[in-house]
């Protein structure tokens, strides 16, 4: 299901889709009828390629990568969505990133907010978590503003040191 705020649209991937966007970017324009930038994501290939080897499981579907595009200029401005279907405790976790001529335009925000919802109107889902480098920078604001709250401080094996934020489903509800 595509999610839509103000000025986005959310394009959930399935496995079919992240191979097209892997293999052929052109066939995938075409596909979509969207234009993407020649720098759309600053983490490479490599976690869409994870994600799509993710969704092969069909009860990980709709719980990985989503594609957000400006709905003014049809343009993908990133990459979003979750790392993975809730755990046992209902936890999910969102990641997003903008690409860099239209950082701090507010379009983080509506993708976390978007995000946040969609993983809430899961009768799954009691926590949405997130993480960020251990410093004061625009996630921090985003997820602040977004009424995440932080919880500790996080040791990630890829990351090191991470600052986790958290919403549970009763704050979200107020």
């Amino acid at each position: 299901m595509r999610l839509r705020t103000q000025r986005l649209e959310l394009i959930p991937c399935d496995e079919d889709l992240l191979r097209i966007l892997i293999s052929d970017q052109s066939a995938f324009e075409k596909l979509l009828n969207i234009k993407i930038p020649e720098k759309f994501t600053d983490y490479g290939l490599a976690p869409l390629r994870y994600a799509m080897e993710k969704l092969t499981d069909p009860t990980e579907s709709g719980w990985w990568t989503y594609l957000p595009v400006q709905m003014e200029t049809n343009l993908l401005i990133g990459t979003c969505g979750y790392k993975g279907k809730p755990d046992h405790q209902g936890m999910v976790e969102i990641a997003y990133e903008v690409i860099n001529p239209l950082r701090q335009k507010g379009f983080g925000r509506e993708i976390a907010s978007s995000l946040i919802m969609n993983a809430f109107n899961n009768s799954f889902v009691k926590i949405v978590r997130a993480h960020t480098s251990p410093d004061e920078n625009p996630s921090v604001k985003i997820l602040k503003s977004c009424n995440l709250k932080f919880t500790d401080i996080h040791f990630d094996p890829e990351e090191g040191k991470v600052w986790r934020w958290e919403i549970n489903v009763e704050e979200y509800k107020i």
